[in-house]
C-alpha cells in the first residue's frame, strides 16, 4: 500500500508527525492524512486540504474504532483519484470506516473515488453531518453518450454489496445522516439491518442505481431528501430497476415523508426478497421478506420512467398525499394487500393511475385522477385458477375525483368491490356488480391513529429551506434524461441545461434569470424556440454528403461572472427517408426477400428528409398517409468518415437491416421485441453511404441507429 502526497505541501504539527497505526489522535491537533489505515480512537480534526490516497484496502484510509468520537474534516477532501473523467467502475477500497464503535460523529467530510466512500458496521448512534460522498463506485452507463444497458439486481444483498455506495451503514441502529450529499455514481446511501435511524435533508440525486436504499431496516424516518434523476438507460428508454428510494426485504413501519424523487426509474420501489407471487407447482402464494405498514406520505415521484410508486408483495402500507404524475403508472402495487391510498394526486400517466393485481383489502379514498391514458383505478386478477387462489377482493373506492381518463375502473375478475361518492367526468364507465356497503371512511380512521400523529410530527419539522425539484428553476420531464458516463447528466450549477434533440441539434434551457450570450462556430445557429424559454442550437444542413463536425458553444451572462462551455459533434448529413405500406394487398413474410426488394423498389407513400434516424420519426407524429402499423422505411445518407474502427449500434422492434456501401453489416429481419444489436467494422477514410431497412408490424416499436469511432487501443 502507498499514499500519494497532497496537492499542496503541508507541515505536520507537533505530535502528529510520529502518528503510527493505532496511535490516538489528539483533539487539539489537526490530523494530516498521509497514508492508508490510520486508526482513530479519540476525537480529532482533519487539517483542511486535499488528500490523495489511492490503492486503499477495505480497512479504510481512516478507521474509527473508538466510542463517542467526533471527527471534523473541516471541509477537507479525501479522494482515491481525480474524479473528473475517472473510471468509477474501477473504484476500490474504502475511504472512511467506522466499525464496532458507538456514537461516532463525522462532520464536513468530502470523500470521493472509493468503492465505499464511507462504510459503517456495528456502529450504533452514528451521525454523519454535512458530508459529500459523491463519485463512488458505479457501473458505466454510457460511452460518448451511447448507452450501456445493465439491469440491476434489486432483491439481493450480495448484489448491493457488489455495487458499492457513497455511504453504506450496516447493523448500526439509532444512526442519523443529515445534510449529506452524493451524486455522479451508482448508489447514494444504503442502510442495511439498521432500525430507528433518521435520514433527513440529504441530496442523493443524479445517480444510476439507488438513491437511498433500505434493506431489512425498520422504524426509520426518511424525510425531506432530494433524490431526483436516479435512473439508467434500458431497452431504448430508461429504468433497469433503478429507483430513487428502495425499500426491500423486511423493512417495516418506516416513515418515508416529503422526499423529492422525480425522474427516476421508479420514484419508490418497495418490494420483498423473492419477487413473490404464485407458486404454480404448489398452487399457493409465496411471500418472503415483505415490507409492511410503512407510511409513504407527501412525496413527489413524478416523471418516473416506470412507476412513480411501486409497492409489491406487501401488506398494510399507507400512501398519503403523494404526487404521482407524468410517469408510466402512477402506482403499481401488485400483490399488495390492505393498502391505504388516500388524497394522492395522480395525473397524466401513460397507463393506469393505480394498478393492483391480486390485492385484497385495498382502500382508495379521496384521490384526484386526471388525464391518465389507462384506467384511473385498475384492480384485477389473472384469469383461471390464479384468481381463485388470490383474487382482487374486498375493495373500497370512495370519494375520488376522476376526470378525462381512459376509463374510470378496470376490475377484471375482482370480487367484493364497493364504490361510492366518486365524481367522474369525461371518463367512460363500465358495468361492474359493486356490492352495497354502509358508507364509511378509512381515511378518517387513519387520521385517528398513532401513525398519523407521528406523521404530523415529521411534517411539522419540515426544514424552512427545503424545496422539491418541481419548485425550482430547471428542466422537468423524462425527455431531459441524458446519460453521462456513470449517471444521468447533472445540470446543477450551470447556466443552461441541455439535451440532444437529434444528431445535429441540441436544446438549451436557461437556468438563470440573466440574459445569456451564446458564442458558436459560424456553421452552428442558435435561435429561441418559439414562445418557450428554450433555445435551439443546430448545425446548418449541407447539400450532398455531410460529416461529423466538432462544435464548441460558450455561454455567458451579462454583468456576471462564470461561463459554461458545451462541446460535442454535430452530424451535418441528412437522411432521405422513404415510407412504405407493407400489408397491402398481401401481407409479406419476413423470409420473402424478393417481395421486400420489390417493395423497396416501388413508389413510396411518403418522402421525408430528417436529421436523425430514430423512432422519433413517428413518436412525434406520423407523416400524413402513413399507417401506424405494418409500415416500412428505407433510409439513406452519405457521410465523410475518418478512417478507423467503428462500433455500430441498433435498437429495433421489429425488423432492421443496415448496409455500409452496399455491404450488410447488421441484420435482424424478423418480428421481435425491443432488441439491441452491435458490431464493429473497419472503415476507410472518405465518403461512405449508410442504408437502413426497417419494418414495423404491430404493437410496440423501436428504431435507433448510431455509429462511433473507437479509440485506438
Amino acid at each position: 500500500m502507498h499514499a500519494s502526497a497532497p496537492r499542496s505541501a503541508l507541515v505536520l504539527p507537533a505530535g502528529i508527525a510520529a502518528l503510527m497505526l493505532g496511535t490516538t489522535a489528539r483533539a487539539e491537533n489537526d490530523l494530516l492524512i498521509d497514508r492508508d489505515n490510520i486508526v482513530v480512537t479519540q476525537s480529532v480534526r482533519i487539517r483542511p486540504g486535499e488528500y490523495w490516497i489511492k490503492d486503499a484496502d477495505e480497512n479504510g484510509v481512516l478507521r474509527i474504532t473508538g466510542d463517542n468520537v467526533l471527527v471534523d474534516f473541516q471541509g477537507a477532501t479525501l479522494a482515491a483519484m481525480p474524479v473528473v473523467g475517472a473510471d468509477l467502475s474501477q473504484a476500490q477500497g474504502v475511504g472512511v470506516v467506522i466499525e464496532g464503535a458507538k456514537n461516532v460523529t463525522i462532520r464536513n467530510a468530502k470523500v470521493h473515488g472509493y468503492f465505499f466512500n464511507i462504510r459503517a458496521l456495528k456502529a450504533p448512534g452514528l451521525k454523519l453531518e454535512g458530508c459529500d460522498v459523491s463519485y463512488g463506485r458505479g457501473h458505466r452507463i454510457a460511452v460518448a453518450g451511447h448507452p450501456i444497458e445493465i439491469w440491476l439486481v434489486l432483491r439481493s444483498l450480495e448484489a448491493w454489496r457488489s455495487y458499492g455506495a457513497g455511504i453504506w451503514i450496516e447493523e448500526s441502529s439509532d444512526s442519523v445522516v443529515r445534510r449529506c450529499r452524493g451524486s455522479g455514481a451508482q448508489n447514494g446511501l444504503l442502510l442495511v439491518g439498521s432500525d430507528e435511524c433518521g435520514l433527513m435533508e440529504n441530496d442523493f440525486s443524479f445517480n444510476s442505481g439507488f438513491g437511498i436504499g433500505l434493506w431489512a431496516s425498520s422504524r426509520n424516518v426518511v424525510a425531506w431528501n432530494r433524490i431526483d434523476f436516479v435512473n439508467r438507460p434500458w431497452g431504448g428508454g430508461w429504468g433497469g430497476d433503478s429507483a430513487a428510494l428502495v425499500i426491500a426485504n423486511g423493512s417495516h413501519e418506516n416513515y418515508l415523508v416529503g422526499n423529492s424523487m422525480t425522474h427516476s426509474g421508479d420514484g419508490l420501489f418497495l418490494t420483498d426478497r423473492v419477487n413473490g407471487g404464485f407458486d404454480g407447482q404448489k398452487q399457493t402464494t409465496r411471500f418472503e421478506g415483505s415490507c409492511n405498514r410503512n407510511v409513504i406520505a407527501c412525496n413527489d415521484g413524478s416523471w418516473s420512467t416506470a412507476n412513480a410508486y411501486e409497492g409489491t408483495f406487501s401488506f398494510g402500507n399507507v400512501y398519503y398525499r403523494n404526487l404521482a404524475n407524468d410517469s408510466n403508472f402512477g402506482f403499481w402495487l401488485g400483490y399488495s394487500s390492505d393498502s391505504l391510498i388516500f388524497e394522492n394526486e395522480v395525473l397524466r400517466n401513460n397507463d393506469d393511475g393505480i394498478a393492483i393485481e391480486h390485492g385484497h383489502g385495498t382502500r382508495i379514498e379521496a384521490n384526484t385522477f386526471g388525464n391518465n391514458r389507462g384506467a384511473a383505478i385498475a384492480l384485477w386478477s389473472s384469469e383461471g385458477w390464479l384468481d381463485r387462489l388470490h383474487p382482487s377482493r374486498d375493495l373500497e373506492i370512495r370519494d375520488n375525483v376522476i376526470q378525462h381518463c381512459g376509463r374510470a375502473f378496470r376490475l377484471d375478475y375482482s370480487t367484493q368491490a364497493s364504490a361510492g361518492g366518486n365524481k367522474i367526468e369525461g371518463t367512460p364507465q363500465s358495468e361492474f356488480p359493486f356490492v352495497e356497503r354502509p358508507p364509511s371512511s378509512a381515511l378518517a380512521k387513519f387520521k385517528q391513529g398513532v401513525p398519523y400523529k407521528r406523521l404530523q410530527e415529521i411534517i411539522s419539522a419540515r426544514p424552512r429551506d427545503f424545496k422539491m425539484l418541481r419548485d425550482e428553476a430547471g428542466p422537468t420531464g423524462v425527455d431531459w434524461l441524458e446519460p453521462d458516463d456513470f449517471a444521468p447528466r447533472d445540470y446543477r450549477g450551470g447556466l443552461v441545461a441541455w439535451r440532444r434533440q437529434d444528431a445535429a441539434t441540441i436544446e438549451l434551457l436557461p437556468l438563470v434569470p440573466d440574459k445569456l450570450k451564446f458564442t458558436a462556430p459560424d456553421w452552428v445557429s442558435i435561435e429561441p424556440e418559439g414562445t418557450s424559454k428554450l433555445y435551439t442550437a443546430s448545425a446548418r444542413p449541407v447539400p450532398g454528403a455531410g460529416e461529423s463536425k466538432p462544435y464548441s458553444i460558450e455561454i455567458s451572462r451579462a454583468g456576471a461572472e462564470g461561463t459554461q462551455k458545451l462541446t460535442g459533434t454535430f452530424l451535418t448529413a441528412q437522411w432521405d427517408v422513404r415510407w412504405y405500406r407493407w400489408d397491402q394487398p398481401v401481407k409479406l413474410a419476413y423470409d420473402d426477400a424478393a417481395a421486400w426488394a420489390t417493395l423497396f423498389e416501388s413508389e413510396p407513400i411518403r418522402l421525408q428528409t430528417v436529421r436523425n434516424l430514430s423512432a422519433s420519426l413517428w413518436t412525434q407524429g406520423f407523416p400524413e398517409g402513413v399507417p401506424h402499423s405494418h409500415f416500412a422505411i428505407l433510409a439513406s445518407t452519405r457521410v465523410k468518415l475518418a478512417g478507423g474502427r467503428y462500433k455500430l449500434s441498433t435498437l429495433s422492434d421489429d425488423g432492421i437491416r443496415v448496409f455500409l456501401d452496399g455491404r450488410e453489416v447488421i441484420s435482424r429481419w424478423n418480428n421481435h421485441g425491443p432488441t439491441p444489436d452491435e458490431t464493429e467494422v473497419d472503415i476507410s477514410e472518405g465518403l461512405h453511404e449508410w442504408v437502413v431497412h426497417y419494418c414495423q408490424e404491430g404493437g410496440a416499436s423501436a428504431l435507433a441507429f448510431t455509429w462511433r469511432k473507437l479509440a485506438k487501443p
